[in-house]
């Protein structure tokens, strides 16, 4: 779901859309076998979204990141190429790094890990002083 003009402003103060992934997951208690849980579920199963999903929680795990640290992703998909924007604000909110990256929907695998390396190329250590 998008709300527009309700995200982080940029570095100009402009307000940008606000992404909010909605994760449904069945109960622990029902089985992948389970074929009728299954197929009364399958409507709500997105495949892009899972891609995107699967991309943005890549990224801040392999940057440790959680809800106190300022990492920010999201990924869309259009003709069949993942497209990740990811960023990291410095602690005082007054610096930040970006950067994009892109491939084909069939490597989304390996898409975070790229972001991941092309973020640490820059002087990410400078942002976060504690």
């Amino acid at each position: 779901m998008r709300i527009r003009g309700h995200g982080m402003p940029d570095h100009h103060g402009a307000k940008s859309d606000l992404f909010v992934v909605v994760k449904v997951q069945l109960p622990e208690t029902v089985s992948e076998n389970d074929e009728e849980m299954m197929a009364a579920a399958a409507p709500l199963h997105h495949h892009h979204t899972a891609i995107c999903t699967t991309v943005e929680r890549d990224f801040l795990r392999i940057m440790m990141g959680g809800c106190s640290t300022p990492y920010a992703a999201l990924a869309e998909i259009t003709s069949d190429i993942v497209h990740l924007k990811a960023n990291i604000t410095g602690t005082d909110g007054k610096d930040q790094i970006e950067i994009a990256v892109q491939d084909n929907i069939t490597n989304y695998a390996t898409l975070a890990a790229n972001a991941v390396a092309a973020i640490k190329k820059q002087d990410v250590h400078q942002l976060l002083k504690y």
